[in-house]
């Protein structure tokens, strides 16, 4: 369906039927994609948004995973009200407090960073805390019974039994991280892919827009990819070892 609909926007434009300054054609869009990758200012830009999108995602991971896992061993009362005023906070669009986060670290790549991170840490910490407290008290009981080690608890019960819940909650942070790197560079950065986008778009060069919204989402497609990849080879190391 992907593919018809490409070539359907080749032939319209083609045709005329479509107004070149709002729709390049995909042939056009390909070929400012590859011109791309061989200009020194692009790769700057990538860089950029990689080591805004890796350094928000680590401390957003992190950091979720160590609160999770400590709600996860909260008593359930306590562990449900956290979770729902987690939940309820994650409602709150954190682009609000740049400002703020400008003041205190100034023209870096910091407030763009922490904001990253709060929007990862949320999903994390709710993933994490609800996969390892969904695990059965029978479960743990079974392995001390037979004596397993903690490196054999956590192979044979606590990765089984988090890694369905954890990595949606990861690809789902790695996502909203990608989103708030491409919008905030959209909107405050002078450098990224998503300030190439709007630089793009204020300058009426659709066909480098659309390359680099195409970079974008091949690279979003290759991470979750990975990801799911990696999820796999977990689940199948959880049940074989």
């Amino acid at each position: 369906m992907l593919l018809g609909l490409v070539a359907a926007w080749e032939v319209a434009g083609r045709a005329g039927a479509l107004d070149p300054l709002t729709w390049s054609r995909p042939s056009v869009i390909g070929l400012e994609a590859g011109r791309l990758v061989n200009e020194t200012e692009f790769i700057w830009d990538v860089e950029s948004s990689i080591l805004n999108i890796a350094y928000g995602f680590s401390v957003g991971v992190a950091a979720g995973a160590l609160v999770g896992a400590t709600f996860s061993r909260a008593p359930t009362a306590i562990r449900g009200s956290l979770l729902g005023w987690l939940a309820a906070v994650q409602g709150i669009p954190f682009i609000v407090f740049y400002p703020v986060l400008l003041t205190v670290f100034g023209l870096t790549r910091m407030p763009i960073v922490s904001i990253v991170a709060l929007v990862v840490f949320i999903p994390v910490t709710l993933s994490v805390a609800i996969g390892l407290s969904s695990i059965s008290n029978e479960y743990l009981r079974l392995s001390r019974v037979l004596l397993l080690s903690r490196r054999q608890a956590i192979l044979k019960i606590y990765l089984p039994a988090a890694v369905p819940l954890v990595f949606p909650g990861l690809r789902l942070g790695f996502s909203l991280a990608l989103i708030s790197t491409i919008g905030m560079e959209f909107i405050v950065a002078s450098k990224g892919l998503g300030y190439r986008v709007a630089e793009s778009y204020h300058a009426f060069a659709v066909e480098q827009m659309y390359a680099v919204i195409v970079w974008i989402c091949a690279g979003a497609v290759v991470v979750n990819s990975l990801l799911s990849w990696i999820e796999g080879r977990l689940r199948q190391d959880a049940v074989t070892t």
